[in-house]
């Protein structure tokens, strides 16, 4: 990843090959605006203000995204004055929303959402005969999700695979994570796959 910073509120990152692969970034999933976006623009914030000191300061963002190719795709972030007109087909992320980053550990987080409940039973049922590890059930913005904390992290490549047929794997999962702690209803500590496969 690489940043540009083009004048005082505006700043320019590129990501290439291997940053699009680990972020999962394209066109679609910014202009959804989906939350693994938005924490993923703010991952990039906090990064650029080491690197380049670019502080937003509160201001409200505007970002532009451009696909060059395969290997190189650029993100412009702008600080907007508060009364902007904002352009049509850009995407603004409030200054209200914060993330708080999680230290990194030596055991990888998996996080899978779910559509609805029963989703995630199914999901938790199609693995529980092979999965070994920690997991837990929260239930945030109306969805589901099922937080696994494998045992071995090698031998969980099969288990993702089954899941995403039932649910969407979430990027950037220690910030999700963060997020279901602080705002999202655990359903279930600890278990969550066993008990689900098992009661329901």
């Amino acid at each position: 990843m690489q940043f540009e910073r083009i004048n005082e509120n505006k700043i320019k990152v590129i990501f290439l090959r291997e940053d699009i692969r680990q972020w999962n970034v394209n066109i679609k999933n910014l202009a959804e605006n989906t939350q693994e976006m938005q924490n993923m623009v703010w991952s990039v914030l906090r990064l650029a203000e080491k690197e380049i000191g670019f502080s937003i300061n509160g201001a409200q963002l505007q970002v532009e995204a451009v696909s060059k190719s395969e290997d190189e795709f650029v993100i412009t972030i702008t600080k907007l004055p508060a009364a902007r007109n904002h352009t049509r087909g850009t995407r603004v992320i409030p200054p209200e929303m914060t993330v708080k980053k999680r230290p990194r550990s030596g055991t990888p987080v998996y996080i899978f959402r779910f559509r609805g409940f029963d989703e995630a039973v199914n999901g938790a049922k199609a693995i529980a005969g092979s999965f070994a590890g920690k997991s837990a059930l929260y239930k945030y913005e109306e969805k589901f999700y099922i937080t696994i904390t494998p045992f071995n992290k090698d031998t969980f490549a099969g288990i993702g695979n089954i899941m995403s047929e039932y649910s969407e794997r979430t990027v950037i999962s220690s910030l999700i994570e963060g997020r279901l702690r602080e705002y999202g209803k655990q359903m279930i500590e600890n278990e969550a796959v066993e008990i689900l496969a098992d009661k329901f």
